[in-house]
C-alpha cells in the first residue's frame, strides 16, 4: 500500500487489558500493511510494552512513538491526558512520572499523579488533552467555556507548541458539544478516534 502520512497517536495494547485486545506484533504488522510510517502506543499508566514495541517497530521499518495514557489529579478532580515522548529526555521524564504514580497513594481507580508533577517533568513530552476524559473536555461539557479556555492556555504556557487538544466526532452528544468549541486558535488540535478496542 502507498505510504500514508496518517499516524495513530492513541493505540493501546494487551498491556491495557481493561481497554484493548491488540497484541503488539499484530499492531505493527497491520500498521505496515496499511502503509503507515509511524505509530504511537499509549498504554494506561505504563511503559511495559516499550521494549517489545520498539524492537518490533524497528524490525519492520515503522517509527515507534512511545507514550502513555495517564490520570492526573487536581482540586477539581481526576482526568486523563495522553503523553508522547518527543526525545530521550521525554522518555526519562515519562518513566519517572509513571514510577511516582505507582509509588504514591493509589485509589481504587488506579495510580495517578498530581498536576505539579507533570509541570515539573514536562521537558521532552508532548501533551494531548483527550476529547472526552480531559480537564478541558469536562469543563466544556459543563459549559464552563471561560474556565476551559483559561486551563487550555495555561497548559500551552507550560508545553508551548508541544500541547494539543484532541477533537473527536462520533455523533454522540458529548463529542458534538466539544467539537464546536474553539478555545483560541493558538492551541493546536489533534483529531482522534478510538482504536483501543480494535482487534487488528
Amino acid at each position: 500500500m502507498a505510504p500514508s502520512s496518517f499516524v495513530h497517536l492513541h493505540c493501546q495494547s494487551e498491556y491495557s487489558v481493561k481497554n484493548s485486545l491488540i497484541r503488539v506484533p499484530k499492531l505493527i504488522k497491520r500498521v505496515k500493511e496499511l502503509g503507515m510510517n509511524s505509530v504511537a502506543l499509549t498504554d494506561d499508566f505504563s511503559l511495559f510494552s516499550a521494549i517489545k514495541f520498539y524492537q518490533k517497530s524497528i524490525a519492520l521499518g515503522v517509527k515507534p512513538i512511545l507514550g502513555a495514557n495517564l490520570s492526573l489529579t487536581s482540586k477539581s478532580g481526576r482526568y486523563d491526558v495522553i503523553l508522547l515522548c518527543q526525545n530521550h529526555q521525554g522518555y526519562l521524564n515519562l518513566s519517572e512520572i509513571i514510577s511516582k504514580g505507582f509509588l504514591g497513594q493509589q485509589s481504587f481507580e488506579g495510580p495517578s499523579i498530581n498536576e505539579q508533577e507533570l509541570f515539573s517533568h514536562n521537558e521532552g513530552l508532548i501533551m494531548i488533552s483527550k476529547a472526552i476524559d480531559s480537564d478541558i473536555s469536562k469543563l466544556l461539557l459543563a459549559n464552563e467555556l471561560k474556565l476551559a479556555e483559561k486551563k487550555a492556555l495555561n497548559w500551552k504556557s507550560i508545553f508551548g507548541n508541544r500541547y494539543y487538544m484532541a477533537v473527536q466526532r462520533t455523533d454522540r452528544v458529548a463529542t458534538t458539544g466539544i467539537s464546536k468549541a474553539n478555545p483560541r486558535s493558538t492551541v493546536r488540535w489533534s483529531c482522534c478516534s478510538s482504536s483501543t478496542l480494535s482487534v487488528l
